[in-house]
């Protein structure tokens, strides 16, 4: 059975979604402040992202892909361990 949009696929990051989840990135962006230039927000997401991404790989840090189609196509990323929450696309 194919998980309806309310039932993404959720799995673990593995090294070969890394591509995908940094184009993420312009999307992540919706949201972001008014105030900070389209630089500065896509540099914040960016950062955010590579954090993620080099985290997954730490003790104690976990990181989950969700994919609202299939499984091979990351959507949006939550990061656990760390002190922000992150990482979803709108």
């Amino acid at each position: 059975m194919r998980p309806s949009r309310e039932d993404p696929y959720v799995r673990r990051l593995q090294f070969v979604d890394h591509s995908q989840i940094r184009d993420l990135a312009a999307e992540l962006m919706t949201g972001m402040p008014a105030w900070r230039s389209p630089e500065g927000q896509r540099a914040a997401v960016e950062s955010w992202i590579d954090a993620a991404l080099t985290a997954a790989e730490e003790e104690g840090h976990a990181v989950f892909v969700a994919a609202a189609t299939a499984p091979d196509e990351p959507s949006g990323i939550r990061e656990y361990g760390r002190t922000h929450p992150f990482h979803r696309r709108a």
